[in-house]
């Protein structure tokens, strides 16, 4: 972790600066990396240059541990949600949906290419990891709406979820008997994860 936040050491009461610039930093690098997945999206065949990005991303030690990978997800789910801010600010609406496409088509290919040989159930696998993507989505969406706004902006959260489903069908005969499981992943989140932090929220 401190190799990716840059950070050698701290202590003191200066340490806790020093941290929090650090975490800054980190932040910086994995929106640098998911600006470079949007690109990939907007120029080309995403599914032709994923697993080089993917594998930029393992090198950078950003797949690897779990804290950074969470907050990976996170990152992404806030600045496609702060893009479409901004555009729709503007009157832009024909680029403010783009990070939230890409996001929905990152996390659907990750998805089709989660597991290898190693792992005893595979479906279950990318169930398990496509449930973690999308509860980190949730706490987006639950601090969104916590934030003191007139309104809370419901239209990148809907774009997102219908941007996941309409890919996850167009990629449904290559997910291997596993794309009614994800579906049903998607729903519990739904009722189960969405409904649970927005009650908590309004009480």
């Amino acid at each position: 972790m401190d190799d990716l936040r840059g950070v050698q050491g701290s202590s003191g009461s200066g340490g806790l600066d020093t941290r929090k610039v650090a975490n800054e930093h980190l932040r910086g690098k994995l929106v640098l990396s998911f600006q470079q997945w949007i690109a990939i999206f907007q120029r080309s065949s995403p599914e032709k240059n994923f697993v080089p990005f993917i594998q930029q991303l393992t090198k950078q030690g950003i797949l690897k541990a779990e804290e950074v990978s969470s907050l990976f997800f996170r990152v992404c789910a806030e600045t496609g949600v702060q893009q479409y801010m901004a555009c729709a600010a503007e009157g832009d609406m024909e680029t403010a949906y783009q990070a939230l496409d890409a996001l929905s088509r990152l996390i659907v290919l990750m998805i089709k290419y989660y597991g290898d040989a190693s792992i005893e159930n595979p479906g279950q696998a990318k169930v398990h990891y496509l449930t973690k993507i999308l509860s980190i989505i949730v706490l987006v969406l639950a601090k969104t709406h916590e934030e003191p706004n007139d309104l809370f902006p419901q239209k990148p959260f809907f774009r997102f979820f219908s941007s996941l489903i309409t890919d996850f069908h167009t990629f449904e005969s290559e997910m291997e008997g596993t794309y009614f499981s994800l579906l049903i992943a998607i729903r519990s989140v739904y009722n189960g994860k969405l409904l649970r932090a927005m009650l908590t929220l309004s009480q």
